[in-house]
Parts: C-alpha cells; sequence; structure tokens
C-alpha cells in the first residue's frame, strides 16, 4: 500500500445508528485540500448548485512513519465537472543525516591518521556518553578533507 488518488465517488464516512464508520480504514490519512473542500460540482436546471468532496488523496501509514509530510491543492476547473488535485510530499526535516563510513576512506593514508587523532581528544562528560561528541568531531574532520 502506498498512496491512492482519484475519484472514489463514495463518501469518507458512513453513518449508521448514530454512530461514524470509516469507510477506509486501511488507511490513515485522508489529505485534505488546503485550499478548498469541493472537487466536485454540477450545477442542474433553474440554478441549483451541488457540490461534493469526491476527489482525493488516501495514504497508508509507513508512508506517515518515514516523515512525508502530504498535502494538496484543488486546481483552477477545467471542461470537467472534476477539478484536479495536486498532491505534494515534502519530508520534514528529522535532524542531521547520520554519519555513514565511506570503505574508499580506507585506501587514504591520512584519513586514518585523521580519525586516530580526533578520536583521542578528550570530551567533558561522563565516559560512557563519550562516543557522541567523538563521532561528530570526526564526521567533521572527514568533511573537511
Amino acid at each position: 500500500m502506498g498512496i491512492v488518488g482519484g475519484d472514489f465517488n463514495t463518501r469518507m464516512y458512513s453513518f449508521k445508528h448514530g454512530r461514524k464508520y470509516n469507510q477506509r480504514h486501511f488507511f490513515e490519512k485522508d489529505v485534505k485540500p488546503h485550499n478548498g473542500k469541493y472537487t466536485w460540482s454540477k450545477r442542474k436546471v433553474g440554478g441549483d448548485f451541488i457540490a461534493a468532496t469526491l476527489d482525493r488523496f488516501l495514504i497508508h501509514s509507513p508512508w506517515l512513519i518515514r516523515g512525508i509530510d502530504p498535502q494538496s491543492s484543488i486546481a483552477a476547473s477545467g471542461e470537467s465537472d472534476h477539478r484536479p488535485i495536486l498532491l505534494f510530499l515534502d519530508k520534514e526535516d528529522l535532524g542531521p543525516i547520520p554519519f555513514r563510513f565511506n570503505p574508499g576512506w580506507v585506501s587514504e593514508e591520512r584519513v586514518s591518521d585523521l580519525i586516530s587523532l580526533t578520536w583521542r581528544q578528550e570530551y567533558i562528560g561522563p565516559p560512557a556518553f563519550d562516543w557522541e561528541p567523538k563521532i561528530k568531531a570526526v564526521k567533521q574532520a572527514l568533511h573537511s578533507c
């Protein structure tokens, strides 16, 4: 499962005996457009106007866990009675990229000395937590090469 978009022609929720039931329980998020509500409209004879939210994007929860921040926007209407929806998938800033050792560094003569020198520096704090600032320092030193 992932992201599904389209004209569902059904409502997201149904009501039975005064209780609300989710029609699409396997999707975690219905991405609501930030600039409107209705994606379908019909003008009837006599000036009556009918509108509904039929078109939508539904997102399965593993996508949300990955830090994806989905947003949608309703575009201008064309010839169709449906208005197109645009989907934007922005990745939330989850902090700095974790340190990853590049095996190619092993062949560099000065990298070994740089890592040893950086790792021998002393840091203030409990010895059990000494490794975190050392990893950060090694990362900075390697990026400056």
